[in-house]
């Protein structure tokens, strides 16, 4: 491969491509244990997460936490699809739930052995059992219901947006993604403090002329950045590295 060199400071460029693609995403599996304890883990250690699972499952609120499986069967899936309209009451935003076939990608018998994925069981709680709880049920037994109804819900569409920028002979890659179908995303959409935010792209054409600022990071594990410069949008775009050192 061969190494290429970005000079810092103002300079022109232009954009060589702009790629538009429509996308679906589906809702995440069900959650097994360690993916659950990975979910929560800015919340409490993974003991800790464990234990207010088992406080979950002693009061019959959530199913058997030691589990490796990230499915359900049809008879789980029954008893959420009986049961759909009392878990939404627990959500503070209504989400359409439409899809009650079963869908390989959380229900297949096959793929659980002893024990299926963690969701919610029969027992259904009022909003002020669950105000009742110490926080970190709170916050368990909440991730896996909107988890858990996701799988109901159409999936998260979106517009993602590719812009290639060439600056000298370096070409550099800008990605963003405009929702156009919010589908399961609405279940955390009173969670969005929590996501990452995706990048705001400008309406660029191909073949556009641009000012470049190559600027140099502060830490060697930070990313350089290139700022696209014209009359109304910066765009932060990410590039090299260290030392604006490119290797194609």
């Amino acid at each position: 491969m061969r190494a290429k060199h970005v000079q810092k400071g103002s300079q022109d460029g232009f954009i060589k491509d702009v790629q538009k693609q429509g996308k679906k995403r589906a809702s995440p599996q069900p959650f097994s244990l360690s993916s659950l304890q990975s979910a929560m883990n800015y919340h409490a250690s993974a003991s800790q997460i464990l234990a207010a699972i088992q406080s979950l499952y002693e009061a019959k609120l959530l199913s058997y936490p030691r589990t490796d499986c990230a499915y359900i069967t049809d008879e789980e899936f029954d008893y959420l699809v009986a049961n759909l309209t009392k878990y939404l009451g627990l959500v503070s935003k209504p989400v359409a739930l439409t899809n009650t076939t079963p869908n390989k990608r959380y229900v297949d018998g096959e793929k659980v052995e002893e024990h299926y994925a963690i969701i919610m069981t029969k027992v259904v709680p009022t909003k002020e059992k669950l105000a009742s709880l110490p926080k970190l049920q709170q916050q368990v037994y909440d991730l896996v219901l909107r988890t858990t109804l996701a799988m109901f819900a159409d999936p998260y569409e979106y517009e993602e947006t590719t812009i290639i920028t060439q600056v000298g002979d370096v070409n550099f890659k800008a990605t963003g993604k405009v929702p156009t179908k919010q589908g399961w995303q609405d279940l955390f959409d009173d969670h969005k403090a929590d996501q990452q935010v995706a990048a705001n792209l400008p309406l660029v054409h191909r073949g556009d002329q641009v000012k470049a600022n190559l600027q140099t990071p502060q830490k060697e594990t930070e990313v350089c950045q290139m700022v696209l410069k014209d009359s109304f949008y910066p765009l932060e775009i990410s590039s090299c590295g260290r030392s604006f050192l490119l290797f194609y």
